[in-house]
């Protein structure tokens, strides 16, 4: 036995030796062909925040409650890139704000590794700051940001200098999973619609929020695309401003409009439940920055309330040139609410929602849509301009929009012409000819006497076949 404890340590220090691997050590950073490495990662990200070059800080193993005594700010223009290899660190902030994260300021920080790597954030403010312009985040495909009790990743700004609000130049490109208990993203404080940022979500991207929006546009004017991705949370994507470009992504609402407090608007970030909520506003009385939202298929779901949701404020809907074309609505309620509160011009807000749903499938118990326009405040409802067909024929094109002996707005979409199954054309019947096979005008035979002749030679074919192999298997034996 004490042989083998002086072959183990003997292994062990032989290890260290050769690798240079310190049980401590946490990271390392190579530059210029030397490699140091570093106890906490803090201590490492500290030594490249201000680089002017590209350079990668490599996590050598799983981090666990590491506390960041200050906050790590990324301001230079070389490109950081945390490699996470596969590991999972998990990190705080030792102050009682949470302020004492990673800040992206000016600067550009990736976000990469193996399949399996992880960041994830119990502080009370956000994992991620990206702030203010010019600066850049990208989390790689492989890559899961997690906070598990507050934001994960916050796209803001605050005046600099006495300077305009703006994320001007600054991007978030999501190719991973960013995963939090308060929005997965929320966007703040950029305030003109030429000085915004940009957020990208790519194919097979997740956002996901268990307990709030997963993407909360807080009176930032962002421009937001997504891709054949999944965005979920208790509202998926909620806003007041904004420009939003989805193709072909997956939004899904969960949560229960019950617990939203519509009288003021002022609810809880998660917001009243569906796929998609807009609020349209003006900021500080730019009107570019009303939303606008250009849907191109994908799917739009609620688990318990409508697919989409637009309370309009002030007369404004939402930005000429928003469509939804070719989106699937799945809900349990209508897929679409339109609901405008305050006074304002019924005309002005009809016209931007005109034509907005193009070639749409609802699916949910009635098929129908909501289409109530009501003026004046939560509190006094029944000031009703415009409801029901009227508006449900605005908003659809594409499909028919009738209402029901109950007043329910249904809308069906064209019937599509019936394809034959195996030459997958639409089906083209002869006028005067049946579609069972058995009576028509032009004299058929049956396919069973068609097909006789082609059974009979078959067979022949067949037998002289046996007969050839036969006589050579015969010859085989006589030779």
């Amino acid at each position: 036995m004490k042989n083998l404890k002086l072959f183990l340590f003997a292994t062990l220090a032989m290890f260290v030796a050769i690798t240079g691997v310190n049980a401590a050590d946490v990271a390392e950073i190579t530059k210029d062909d030397v490699t140091t490495k570093y106890a906490k990662l803090e201590d490492a990200l500290k030594t490249v925040t201000n680089t002017e070059a590209d350079v990668t800080v490599k996590v050598l193993s799983d981090i666990t409650g590491e506390q960041f005594t200050e906050a790590v700010t990324f301001a230079g223009k070389g490109t950081v890139t945390i490699d996470l290899d596969g590991h999972t660190v998990t990190y705080n902030s030792n102050d009682n704000k949470g302020t004492n994260v990673i800040v992206v300021n000016g600067g550009n920080l990736v976000l990469t590794g193996k399949e399996g790597s992880q960041l994830n954030y119990s502080g009370s403010n956000a994992a991620i700051k990206v702030l203010h312009k010019n600066s850049s985040l990208v989390v790689e495909k492989d890559v899961t940001v997690n906070a598990t009790s507050a934001t994960a990743i916050l796209f803001a700004s605050s005046a600099l200098n006495n300077g305009p609000l703006s994320l001007d130049g600054s991007t978030l490109t999501i190719k991973g999973t960013v995963k939090a208990s308060g929005p997965a993203i929320e966007a703040q404080n950029a305030k003109s619609s030429k000085n915004n940022g940009k957020i990208t979500i790519e194919d097979g991207a997740i956002l996901e929020s268990t307990g709030a929006m997963a993407f909360w546009g807080n009176g930032a004017y962002v421009e937001f695309t997504a891709g054949a991705a999944t965005i979920k949370g208790i509202t998926g994507i909620g806003a007041t401003t904004g420009k939003f470009t989805l193709n072909g992504t997956h939004v899904i609402g969960t949560g229960d409009p019950a617990s939203y407090d519509w009288q003021t608007l002022n609810g809880p970030t998660y917001g009243p439940g569906p796929a998609i909520f807009l609020d349209p506003r003006s900021v500080q009385g730019d009107t570019a920055t009303i939303p606008q939202i250009i849907a191109n298929g994908g799917t739009l779901e609620s688990e318990n309330t409508y697919a989409m949701m637009i309370t309009a404020e002030n007369s404004y809907g939402l930005a000429e040139g928003s469509v939804i074309d070719g989106t699937e609505f799945i809900s349990p309620k209508a897929g679409l609410k339109v609901h405008v509160i305050n006074s304002g011009d019924k005309d002005a807000v009809l016209g931007t929602l005109e034509g907005l749903i193009a070639n749409a499938t609802f699916v949910n118990e009635t098929g129908e849509i909501s289409a109530d326009l009501t003026f004046g405040n939560y509190s006094n409802q029944s000031n009703s301009v415009v409801k029901g067909a009227t508006l449900a024929q605005r908003l659809v094109n594409g499909s028919d929009v009738t209402e029901d002996e109950e007043g329910n707005i249904v809308v069906v979409k064209p019937a599509e012409p019936e394809k034959d199954p195996e030459a997958g054309e639409p089906s083209q019947t002869p006028d005067n000819t049946t579609v069972d096979n058995t009576t028509t005008d032009e004299t058929q035979t049956p396919n069973t006497v068609d097909s006789i002749p082609t059974y009979l030679a078959a067979g022949a074919v067949s037998i002289i076949g046996i007969a050839l192999l036969g006589f050579s298997i015969k010859k085989r034996m006589e030779d």
